[in-house]
């Protein structure tokens, strides 16, 4: 009895030590891939974020009625400023200018689109909106609210109307409280730097372009998350 109690107790450590050891060994390689993979790692480790992300607000919009609470918009500002850096190590890791990123938000979001099991009505509509320059995400964190806005229209569609609304709600809300406050910040702050010449090369790219983006973005929001839930 001791002898098979003695066995199993064996067992287990060796499972959870193979857990361990099948964790180190995840991190190890994960790890690796970035440092010696480059700007295309980053760039497939933002893909994979962004499918998160996706597949998070998709289930929080279904959740709660669509109203998103302080932890999880918490939590959706912090992916959005963690896909932010991935795409941000990905121009360094190239060594490109940042006047690239505007193209590779586009395709990400369109790519999200022809992912995600959007109505024809819906994909149209943003695919419209993204393609269209005067209200093309050019950030980021322009491109989660793109998407965004995408899902409450979706939910619409599926006649999760009171959903949609809560959540589309709740996005008007966040931008003017935490969305638009962070670009404002960044601009002033990274136009500073910019002014104070203690920037240079990839560093200065990226402050650079953010400036350009957030300002241009700081205008165009508010009409893309004023657009009506019934598709155009």
């Amino acid at each position: 009895m001791s002898n098979n109690a003695d066995y199993e107790g064996i067992g287990k450590l060796i499972l959870y030590g193979g857990i361990a050891v099948g964790v180190v060994v995840a991190l190890y390689y994960g790890i690796t891939q970035l440092i010696m993979g480059g700007g295309q790692a980053f760039l497939n480790a933002y893909h994979d974020a962004l499918q998160v992300y996706v597949d998070k607000m998709d289930r929080y919009g279904k959740e709660d009625n669509g109203v998103l609470n302080q932890a999880k918009q918490a939590s959706k500002d912090y992916e959005e400023k963690a896909l932010g850096g991935l795409a941000g190590n990905a121009a360094s890791a190239f060594n490109a200018v940042w006047n690239w990123l505007g193209t590779f938000v586009l395709e990400g979001i369109i790519a999200i689109f022809a992912y995600k099991l959007l109505s024809p009505v819906v994909k149209a509509k943003w695919t419209g909106i993204v393609n269209n320059p005067a209200t093309q995400p050019k950030s980021p964190k322009a491109e989660c609210i793109m998407i965004d806005c995408a899902l409450v229209d979706e939910l619409a569609a599926e006649g999760y109307t009171v959903e949609a609304t809560n959540l589309l709600a709740s996005l008007q809300s966040s931008w003017a409280t935490i969305d638009a406050p962070y670009m404002q910040d960044q601009v002033v702050s990274l136009q500073s730097q910019i002014n104070a010449g203690i920037l240079t090369g990839v560093e200065l790219d990226m402050a650079t372009y953010l400036v350009e983006a957030y300002t241009f973005e700081l205008a165009m929001m508010p009409t893309v998350l004023a657009l009506p839930l019934v598709p155009l």
